[in-house]
């Protein structure tokens, strides 16, 4: 990654093979490099652990300036000279090395070749919810970015110098200044853009519940009309809310009123009379007890998962598939204080199925589709029907068409049926609408 940033910034990168955290091994790879490089970068060992040999090298040879930053992520960074030539010391965590080179290799870089470092385009978003921050540092959070009734939002990522995935979702990144305890939602920003505009303005943001077809959905507008799909899983009444403050474009919602047996009508005449909305089928879909390959525990059905040996793991309250659970609770006269596991949560059905992979849980109520992609055996328990409520007013007609025609298409249609645990017989189907 810091090799392909040096390339995109004009410099050359000679990466010398990896070293184990051996403090004479690091000694020869330093001594090997000093005399070539214009710049040495040190992959990890930037902590003062007891195997962190970075900061005792570079004085031996030169001098450490600073080691320690108040920022995060990245604050153990080290950054120090030798023979006269720049010395970064990179923290091994994937984020962390990416801003601090961002923030120290770039403009040295660019000073080196006799260039000013090209200013980077900043964006002023509102961020999307509140999000705390240490008063002692400044803060960075990788956010998305979608243009939403006329001004952008800012979403932040999944915070953690580990969580690699952010690297690759992001658009841009916000500072929080130190001294401020964080940002509250709907606050101003600054976005420092990772990505061009022209991109952030062809993207639709869903945040609600997450299914794979969505998945299927976004690659169709990716690679039909070049459209972008940022999805976000908040569960269903998650999605519902950010429906009622106007932060997404679509949500993705499957809630039972148990009372009519009815899907998600209910909820959105409740919380978003004062919207103009569409309520669309995107699939009918299974759910049902996600279990061990070859059913290993002879589970069945609900009733089996009350024994207190079979540790279950369930989803978050407000999540459509909780709803469902504690209905068939209630149907098959169980109580929750029966189940083993029922205040263990997670938040997606592949979440639910990697648990059940990985040996963290027996079952747990999910979708074919995430047990399918987990290889694990599937219980079927019932069918639901998984909608998106698009709201009319901040999604432009052009798109609504376009979304609505891949939804009904013959492509979106066999790729979602292909994968299985699906029904598509009313996929793109208006359900309801409301004030359109």
């Amino acid at each position: 990654m810091l090799a392909a940033l040096c390339t995109e910034w004009g410099a050359i990168p000679l990466r010398h093979a990896l070293v184990i955290d051996d403090k004479e091994l690091l000694r020869q790879a330093v001594r090997d490099v000093k005399d070539e490089a214009d710049i040495i970068v040190i992959c990890s060992g930037s902590s003062a652990g007891r195997e962190d040999y970075s900061s005792s090298i570079i004085d031996e040879y030169g001098k450490v300036l600073v080691h320690g930053i108040a920022i995060r992520p990245g604050k153990p960074a080290i950054l120090g000279i030798i023979d006269n030539k720049p010395v970064i010391g990179v923290p091994g965590y994937p984020i962390s090395a990416q801003l601090i080179f961002h923030l120290f290799a770039r403009p040295v870089i660019y000073r080196k070749q006799g260039l000013e470092a090209p200013d980077q385009e900043q964006l002023a978003c509102t961020i999307s919810r509140k999000t705390a921050s240490s008063m002692g540092v400044d803060e960075f959070v990788y956010v998305n970015v979608s243009c939403i009734g006329g001004h952008y939002t800012a979403y932040p990522l999944s915070r953690g110098a580990g969580i690699t995935t952010s690297l690759v979702k992001a658009d841009g990144v916000l500072q929080i200044p130190r001294g401020k305890e964080g940002l509250q939602a709907g606050e101003n920003c600054m976005v420092t853009l990772r990505r061009p505009r022209s991109l952030i303005d062809k993207t639709m943001v869903t945040i609600g519940s997450h299914d794979i077809c969505l998945d299927i959905l976004a690659d169709i507008l990716k690679q039909s009309h070049n459209l972008r799909l940022v999805s976000t899983n908040a569960g269903s009444m998650g999605g519902i809310m950010a429906l009622r403050r106007g932060e997404t474009h679509f949500s993705g919602i499957h809630l039972l009123d148990v009372d009519s047996g009815d899907y998600n009508t209910t909820y959105l005449r409740k919380y978003l009379s004062d919207k103009k909305w569409l309520l669309v089928n995107l699939a009918k879909r299974q759910q049902g007890l996600i279990i061990k390959k070859g059913n290993p525990l002879r589970l069945n059905s609900l009733q089996d998962i009350q024994n207190k040996e079979i540790r279950y793991i369930n989803r978050q309250p407000g999540a459509g598939t909780r709803i469902l659970f504690d209905y068939l609770l209630a149907q098959e006269n169980l109580e929750p204080s029966q189940i083993n596991g029922y205040t263990r949560e997670e938040f997606t059905h592949l979440a639910i199925a990697a648990a059940v992979k990985n040996d963290a849980a027996d079952a747990g109520l999910g979708i074919f589709a995430a047990a399918r992609a987990m290889d694990l055996d599937f219980i079927p328990i019932c069918e639901e029907r998984y909608d998106l409520c698009i709201l009319s007013e901040l999604l432009s007609s052009e798109w609504l068409q376009i979304l609505l025609d891949i939804i009904r298409g013959k492509e979106f249609i066999s790729r979602a049926f292909d994968f299985g645990g699906y029904a598509l017989d009313i996929s793109g189907k208006i359900i309801e609408s409301n004030g359109i």
